[in-house]
């Protein structure tokens, strides 16, 4: 490419051009003016990329000034094709084009001067035709190198792009274990713990511990750990290890969900409505987490007094969940390591459903719309 050439090159080949021009009856005089104008007319080179119009202007007007005092020299404008062909890379097309017309009139005006050729002879043809294929191809040069920019732009947006996506995939993953194995095992936990507690308030007063209380922290024990085995098979499953043995608990496990939340001393009364009918994969396991945590709290944080009305309306699209449970004294402040009601929220959100948990009047209120229909 024209642009890559060093200036001692080109100067070096238009030595030889014009050398192979001059008449053979030629003079040293005529030979050291030629030498004097070729060194002089490349020496504005060195400024092509820094800037390029300079350049074309510096160069038009030194080869206009050697083809007007040299007649006998056969007009090959090299320098200015080199700095028009800079130009077309580092400047505007318009620009580029106009310095280009510039200088194909000035060197054609000048070379007029002292030839007996006519205005459009070959000779003056030739200059036109030098410059534009210069700029031509410089024009060319700076289009697919902006090409070739714009594909690795693409390329690396592209990457970037793969790079955040498999981010976000790792944290969504990370998020949803941890979902996962903490409504797996929590709501277990605190049926444990209130059993647990039970016994020790009877050890400690030297009182026998009733044999239902151990067996209950015994069951809950052992469905943590069937939990547990569930939710580490599905994400062994899930990396191409073998499938869990354990069933996802769903809407029909709910007898069972009930039983554990009456041993840990609350009162559950549940209502069932609508024509109940299987949901799509993924709404029935968010639907049992939800009345999970919403019992387990109830367990947590209001006592073992409490009495939780548990509501399951199946309707037309949606399954509609609620949780309420009376207030038996003030609200305590959320628990900044407690995740609990943002878990439901998150899994609700995760099957295209919405979940609102606050007061109402003087009751906590956990209410929970699910799709039962597929998005199309």
């Amino acid at each position: 490419m024209i642009n890559n050439v060093s200036p001692a090159s080109a100067a070096l080949l238009a030595v030889v051009l014009v050398l192979l021009a001059l008449p053979p009856h030629g003079g040293w005089r005529q030979l050291l003016a030629l030498a004097a104008m070729v060194i002089l007319s490349f020496a504005p080179l060195v400024l092509r990329t820094r800037a390029p119009l300079a350049t074309v202007a510096a160069t038009t007007a030194i080869e206009s000034a050697y083809m007007a005092l040299l007649p006998f020299v056969f007009p090959i404008p090299i320098t200015t094709m080199c700095a028009l062909h800079s130009a077309a890379l580092h400047s505007s097309r318009h620009r580029t084009w106009t310095a280009a017309a510039a200088a194909a009139l000035c060197l054609t005006a000048c070379a007029s001067i002292g030839r007996p050729a006519p205005l459009f002879g070959t000779g003056y043809l030739i200059i036109i035709g030098w410059i534009g294929l210069a700029t031509a191809l410089g024009d060319s040069a700076r289009n697919r190198t902006a090409y070739v920019e714009a594909l690795q732009e693409r390329a690396a947006h592209a990457e970037a792009t793969r790079e955040q996506e498999a981010r976000r995939r790792v944290l969504d993953e990370r998020l949803r274990i941890a979902r996962e194995l903490h409504d797996s095992v929590a709501h277990q936990l605190v049926s444990i713990t209130a059993q647990l507690g039970v016994a020790r308030y009877l050890l400690a007063r030297g009182r026998a511990v009733p044999p239902p209380t151990i067996d209950q922290a015994h069951r809950s024990s052992q469905a943590a750990m069937r939990e547990l085995r569930s939710a580490v098979g599905l994400l062994r499953a899930e990396s191409g290890g073998e499938s869990p043995r354990t069933p996802l608990p769903e809407l029909t496990m709910l007898p069972e969900l009930i039983t554990s939340a009456e041993a840990m001393g609350i009162t559950v009364r549940s209502q069932h409505s609508g024509a109940p009918r299987r949901p799509p994969p993924g709404v029935g396991l968010a639907a049992y987490r939800i009345l999970q945590e919403s019992l387990t709290n109830v367990a947590k944080h209001a006592g073992p007094r409490a009495e939780a009305r548990m509501t399951v309306e199946y309707r037309d699209t949606a399954l509609h969940l609620t949780v309420r449970n009376r207030l038996l004294g003030p609200v305590a402040p959320p628990d900044p390591a407690c995740y609990g009601i943002a878990g439901m929220r998150e899994r609700a959100a995760a099957v295209g459903g919405t979940l609102n948990a606050g007061l109402d009047g003087g009751d906590f209120l956990v209410e929970a719309h699910l799709p039962l229909e597929v998005a199309s």
